[in-house]
Parts: structure tokens; C-alpha cells; sequence
């Protein structure tokens, strides 16, 4: 991804096209929170935006005719969900007993009406015989409140998926909420320790406050998401302290 909303892609290896050939390549992308109706295009801006060489005339650039411009260009218009959501972090390293580690946000815009959200479940993924994240939360970032993430049942350190769960969330209808998940991470974690946290639409009991119909898993944007991976990293600063001389000290 460059600047000025332009992406540039290269190939690990040239690709070969033989003469009279053609060859078809698709772009994917995921597409995060953006309003209804917003439209994306996908254009080459200019004719040198695409390079290629020919083998029959040692090497030299061939021209391009470019019949993808602005009044050809490809478009989407976006179709928002009832509930548009987004699940977004860089991975990271967290030291051992970190308080407040972060493990991504999670963003949520009801866009139809008000939404009451009951319960919604997230699932903890770790290594396998791994001690569990403490005082897990999730944590407004536009100051709106804190709210405790629960295990509806006893997650054993052997286990590598374990749901936890937020209840009685009240979202505005065009408000966004991003919530950042955090935990304190064991003081006894090792550096072979690995968490993340994941989302799925089935995982959400919530009803919409106007209507009083039942929000559906294809009422959201996304059927499930995963938030970024955070390891343990326990390397540290060690003092250590040295044993006095035998010199014989004055006072004065």
C-alpha cells in the first residue's frame, strides 16, 4: 500500500504471457468500516503504471494500451449490514505480568436502529498448556466504559479455545464503538506463551430496540473475524550486584 490510495503489486517471479495469450488477475481485499453506499474504484492511472518487457526485442519496455481509466474503471458500491464490524491490531510482543495488554479492537456499528446486545462471545485462543489471560475486558476507547470479559465455564490450561463473554452492551444506531480487548498477561508466562482473541456472528444474542426482531448472524457485515496475535516475550535486564574490595577506606 503506497500513498495517495494507490497499491503496487510485484511479482515473485515474472509471468510469462505468449504472444497472443491473455491472462486474468483478481484483486482481493478485505474492506473495514466505511459508510452505505461509499463506492471503490480500481484503476491504472497511467499507461507507465504497468511494466512489462518483451523478449523479442532484447528486453525493452513494451507500451500499454490502458483501457482501464476512470470512465472504464471497475467499482463497488458498498451494502452495509444491519451491523457492520471490524476486528483490527498488529501483532506484538507483551511481557510477562503486563497489566492492560492489548489484543487488538474490535469495532461495531448498528447502522438500522438501536441494538440491544444481551450477550456476545469472543473465544480466546492460547498455546495448549498454557496459563489463561486474567481480567479480561473490553475497554471503549472514546471513554464510553469498561466491560468485563467472562468465561461461562472454567477454561483449563490445556484447552487452546475457550469462550469468553460480554453482556448488556446498549449500541446507538450510527455511533461507532471500537473496543479495544485487553488482559493482564500471567506473571509466570513464558516466552513460548501465545494468545489471540476471534469473533463469530453466531456468537451474539442481541435483538434491534425499534423493530424487537432478533438480530440474525446475516445481519452482520462479517460471519467471523480474528484479532491479532500477541506472544510473550520474557527477556529482561538483569542487575546483579558486586562484592566490596578489601581496600581500607578513610573517613574524611
Amino acid at each position: 500500500v503506497m500513498d495517495d490510495d494507490k497499491v503496487r503489486f510485484e511479482l515473485d517471479e515474472s509471468d510469462r504471457v505468449e504472444d497472443g495469450d491473455s491472462v486474468t488477475y483478481r484483486v482481493y481485499a478485505d474492506v473495514g468500516i466505511a459508510d452505505t453506499d461509499d463506492t471503490i474504484q480500481f484503476i491504472l492511472d497511467e499507461d507507465s503504471d504497468f511494466s512489462a518487457w518483451s523478449e523479442d526485442y532484447d528486453g525493452f519496455e513494451v507500451g500499454v494500451t490502458n483501457t482501464l481509466t476512470s470512465g472504464t474503471a471497475m467499482e463497488l458500491t458498498l451494502e452495509g449490514g444491519k451491523i457492520n464490524v471490524d476486528f483490527e491490531g498488529e501483532s506484538m510482543d507483551v511481557r510477562q505480568d503486563q497489566n492492560d495488554a492489548s489484543f487488538g479492537t474490535f469495532t461495531i456499528v448498528a447502522t438500522a436502529e438501536d441494538v440491544d446486545v444481551d450477550t456476545m462471545d469472543f473465544a480466546l485462543r492460547k498455546t495448549a498448556n498454557t496459563l489463561v489471560l486474567e481480567d479480561m475486558k473490553l475497554r471503549d476507547k472514546n471513554g464510553r466504559g469498561t466491560y468485563s470479559l467472562e468465561a461461562p465455564a472454567a477454561i483449563g490450561a490445556a484447552a487452546t479455545s475457550s469462550t469468553v463473554r460480554v453482556e448488556n452492551l446498549s449500541l446507538e444506531q450510527g455511533v461507532t464503538y471500537e473496543f479495544e480487548v485487553i488482559a493482564d498477561v500471567p506473571s509466570t508466562a513464558t516466552s513460548n506463551y501465545s494468545y489471540f482473541f476471534t469473533w463469530a456472528a453466531a456468537g451474539v444474542d442481541a435483538e434491534g430496540v425499534s423493530s424487537d426482531n432478533s438480530i440474525e448472524a446475516d445481519d452482520f457485515s462479517s460471519s467471523a473475524l480474528t484479532g491479532p496475535t500477541v506472544d510473550v516475550d520474557t527477556s529482561s535486564l538483569v542487575v546483579r550486584s558486586s562484592a566490596l574490595s578489601d581496600d581500607t577506606v578513610v573517613n574524611g
